[in-house]
């Protein structure tokens, strides 16, 4: 999964660098986001979040007071992160997460060489692993437990069986069990034959830890 697929890009909410904080608060609210890229024209000047903001505001006043006269005369300039980590529109999504939980932010700008194309956020990251491991109507998903040893077998056999019995395999993962000499498989499938499917793989020897209920 690369970072285009998952992206916000249409429509792409913008702040400029000189808008008055209380107008890009407005602007977040408007849009039901909680950060914008900041812009001087084309070219990208840093990041504003809605916490930005908020600690710019005085001590009690309510995210629905009126502004107060000392926030009216701070620019978005003033409050935003200027030193900003980016990203490429065709980086691995992986990447991209272990880069936000690493620096502990939320969102990356998206870049196509030096033009803003996207952001994409924490929640995407998210909704991206959920679509590849929920399962839909008359979907069946199924965990392994997989020896080191066998790890190498296991896309080759499974697709075979899968063949065999007439499987639409939508999704084969494989990650190390932690503490563990073995891999965990999750496979998400569908198919008219799928109890065949599940037996045949129980018979080739393949630990089986958890299966959804037809």
């Amino acid at each position: 999964m690369i970072v285009r697929c998952w992206m916000t890009s249409h429509p792409l909410v913008v702040a400029d660098e000189e808008m008055p904080i209380e107008e890009a608060r407005l602007l977040m609210r408007r849009h039901g986001v909680r950060r914008l890229p900041v812009m001087s024209g084309s070219e990208l000047k840093g990041i504003v979040t809605l916490s930005d903001i908020s600690a710019a505001r005085p001590e009690g006043a309510a995210a629905d007071d009126k502004p107060p006269q000392e926030s009216k005369r701070l620019r978005v300039c003033d409050v935003m992160s200027k030193k900003v980590l980016t990203c490429d529109a065709n980086c691995p999504l992986e990447e991209v997460g272990a880069l936000m939980r690493r620096e502990k932010i939320g969102a990356l700008p998206v870049m196509n060489g030096n033009r803003l194309v996207g952001i994409i956020t924490e929640s995407d990251v998210l909704d991206a692993l959920v679509s590849i491991t929920r399962v839909g109507k008359d979907m069946r998903r199924l965990y392994l437990r997989v020896p080191f040893a066998r790890k190498c077998d296991i896309f080759r056999e499974v697709i075979d069986i899968g063949i065999r019995y007439g499987i639409e395999l939508y999704t084969l993962l494989t990650h190390p069990i932690r503490d563990s000499d073995s891999h965990l498989v999750m496979l998400k499938f569908s198919g008219d034959r799928a109890e065949g499917f599940v037996q045949a793989l129980w018979e080739s020897g393949y630990q089986m830890l958890i299966t959804d209920n037809p």
